[in-house]
Parts: C-alpha cells; sequence; structure tokens
C-alpha cells in the first residue's frame, strides 16, 4: 500500500500535505503490524524451543530402565537450567521450564 501511494504521488499531481499524511499514515500502520509479527515470531521460537526441551527430556527418561536410585547428572541437567544461591540459607533451582523452587 506504501509502494503503491509513492507510484501514485510520482505519477499524479496531488496535494502533498495530503499525500504526506497518507503516506506517514501507512508507515506507522506497517511499523506496528511488523512489530506484532515479530513479537509472534519471537513467541513462536521460544515454544518450539520449550517443545525440544521437553522432547529431549522425555527421550532421556524414557531410556530408563530402572528406578532412579542416584544421582543422575545427565538427567539432572536436561531438568535443571540453573541453581541460584541468595544466602547460605537460600537456594533457588531455575527448572528449564521457567518453575522456580526455593529452598530455605
Amino acid at each position: 500500500m506504501t509502494q503503491n501511494t509513492v507510484v501514485e504521488n510520482a505519477m499524479l499531481a496531488q496535494n502533498q500535505d495530503k499525500y504526506n499524511q497518507r503516506y506517514n499514515s501507512l508507515v506507522e500502520r506497517y511499523n506496528k503490524l511488523k512489530e506484532e509479527y515479530d513479537s509472534i515470531c519471537s513467541t513462536i521460537s521460544d515454544k518450539d524451543a520449550k517443545y525440544e526441551q521437553i522432547s529431549r527430556f522425555f527421550k532421556v527418561l524414557k531410556g530408563q530402565q530402572e528406578l532412579i536410585t542416584e544421582f543422575d547428572e545427565l538427567l539432572w541437567g536436561s531438568l535443571a537450567d540453573k541453581i541460584v544461591v541468595k544466602s547460605k540459607e537460600e537456594v533457588t533451582v531455575v527448572f528449564k521450564d521457567g518453575t522456580e523452587i526455593t529452598v530455605e
């Protein structure tokens, strides 16, 4: 629409104030829609990444043939994103899905 407006302005004599107003309105509309599009693409990308993480986690779990009786580094690595030590008495485990558990 913006390109058509520019072509129309080049071919036809018209009030430049009205043209600029229409052109700026179209550019503003485009920028708003582009921002929404980029946000949606980012959300989709984030969800795809979480899906991949969950899929890998389930694959690891399905590979377990027996009951887990001791610390499993691979399993822990597929669950936990980070551990935040806030003080000697307070530790927070942040899981890859964003869940946080604080132990005090």
